[in-house]
């Protein structure tokens, strides 16, 4: 059976259990097309040519096609214009940061709660999205990402999300996608997957709402819908509403009180409300199997059942301390009275072997050489961090400050010591591979660590080269003071 919910017309079923959410890279988890607009316009500005969101937002499809049917296509080849925009763009964000829109991180958190694996999928290729989301700090986040540079038919393709259900094992019907493309919501909607279509170079029209089971502005409203669209097991609603599984009914009835109080003005809500602390009590009471009611009369019937828990719970709770059994006390006392003795015993002790700590006293001033040694590899580790961290701030400082001469050079040394730090750790892990196959190679090591991401490694071996370059540096310098003193 189909539920008419919000503005959409087409529904998600009840039927549907989510397995799997297909959401699109370049306008729903960061803001790329509508950046990638406006550097196609400030193009056309140059020509004296105007391009408006709605003619850039139809002509959006892949890498490919998307710039074909735009004006500049009779003076500027398709293909070079998107390796020239996607270059330039990756690298001011790069400069300047990118954070994912707003809700994305707590959709994502949902998802991953519920076990629903997370497909990316993007207008371009799976490199540059890969890129955008290690930028964005999501890459480690999502399940699968795929790009147009496959052999599959690339976006705006039915094959295509037919392929990443294929792969996941689930069917259209089990099956999310979100995407702000009028494209893509036409594709998912054919083959019968369920749809959210987000608002975001250009707002929805009837052809998108009439394709969607619900339109929204952010991804927190899509999660909304995810959450309070379809669900009738209130079950769900209770971390939201603040109920955890240590609440005491006290608690609950505190909280339902306060939660009836704030939402007082809107009854659609307070419906919610009282079914999940109707559903919430009748577990915590244990009387009954649950029940999803809107009845007064059982509300008030439970809450008759639970008045003596909490005592009941809190006599349990008493006896329950520290105390030990006769047996682990005489266990303890035996312990404390080896001790005592051990105590007692000490100023016992021999007059010789008092005088031999004295004689060996002296023999423990090579200790000085250990702290001062501790302290010196403290010293080269904290001042190579300094280094590393100062080069960092003063590259996002002047970030925007590219066109100044000075600052290209400084960018252009700071890429150059990068490119040699990883052409230098290239050939120590080639070389390694070589002699054993237990050590991988430079390409495997970079590209299969799952731990951290590939800007994560490069730092880090920045950070292992500046250690050796101050160590080095600092022998040197010992090495010339020690020839002075003598």
């Amino acid at each position: 059976m189909e539920v008419r919910l919000g503005k959409g017309v087409l529904f998600m079923r009840e039927d549907t259990e989510l397995k799997l959410a297909i959401i699109e890279l370049d306008g729903c988890i960061f803001p790329l097309n509508r950046l990638r607009y406006n550097f196609y316009k400030n193009l056309c500005k140059k020509k004296n040519i105007t391009v408006t969101p709605e003619e850039f937002y139809h002509a959006l499809g892949n890498m490919y096609s998307m710039y074909e049917t735009l004006p500049l296509a009779t003076t500027i080849n398709s293909q070079k214009l998107n390796a020239t925009v996607e270059k330039d763009l990756y690298n001011y964000l790069n400069m300047k940061g990118l954070s994912p829109k707003d809700g994305v991180i707590e959709l994502f958190e949902y998802f991953r709660q519920n076990n629903i694996p997370i497909a990316i999928v993007s207008t371009h290729k799976t490199k540059t999205a890969i890129n955008y989301l290690e930028l964005g700090s999501l890459y480690r986040k999502v399940d699968y990402v795929i790009g147009c540079d496959t052999d599959i038919k690339a976006l705006p393709s039915e094959e295509l999300l037919a392929y990443i259900d294929k792969r996941f094992q689930v069917t259209p019907k089990d099956t999310l996608v979100i995407t702000s493309m009028n494209s893509i919501l036409h594709s998912a909607n054919n083959i019968g997957m369920n749809t959210i279509y987000l608002n975001d170079l250009v707002e929805a029209g009837d052809d998108e709402i009439s394709c969607s089971y619900q339109v929204a502005n952010t991804m927190y409203e899509a999660l909304n819908d995810i959450l309070f669209g379809r669900y009738e097991d209130y079950k769900i609603f209770e971390p939201l509403l603040g109920m955890d599984k240590e609440m005491s009914v006290a608690k609950l009835k505190a909280l339902f009180a306060n939660l009836q109080e704030v939402y007082k003005d809107d009854p659609d809500l307070l419906k919610i409300i009282k079914s999940t602390y109707i559903s919430k009590l009748s577990e915590l009471t244990k009387e009954r199997p649950r029940r999803f009611t809107f009845s007064d009369e059982d509300l008030a019937e439970l809450e008759k059942e639970e008045v003596e828990e909490p005592v009941v719970e809190e006599k349990k709770e008493e006896p329950t301390s520290l105390s030990l059994n006769a047996q682990d006390t005489a266990a303890l006392n035996d312990v404390i009275a080896k001790v005592m003795e051990a105590e007692n015993n000490a100023p016992e002790e021999k007059e010789e072997d008092k005088e031999e700590s004295v004689v060996e006293e002296p023999k423990k001033k090579p200790d000085h050489h250990i702290i001062n040694t501790f302290i010196n590899i403290s010293y080269v580790l904290l001042l190579s961090l300094m280094i590393l961290l100062l080069g960092l701030v003063v590259h996002i400082a002047l970030g925007n400050m590219m066109d100044q001469p000075v600052v290209k050079v400084l960018h252009a040394i700071s890429l150059g010591y990068i490119d040699v730090v990883e052409s230098i750790f290239e050939f120590i892990f080639n070389g390694l591979h070589s002699i054993t196959n237990v050590i991988p190679d430079y390409y495997t090591y970079m590209n299969d660590n799952t731990l951290m991401t590939l800007s994560a490694l490069k730092m880090i071996h920045c950070y292992i080269m500046n250690v050796v370059i101050v160590s080095i540096v600092e022998v040197i310098k010992y090495s010339i003071l020690s020839k002075k003193n003598l």
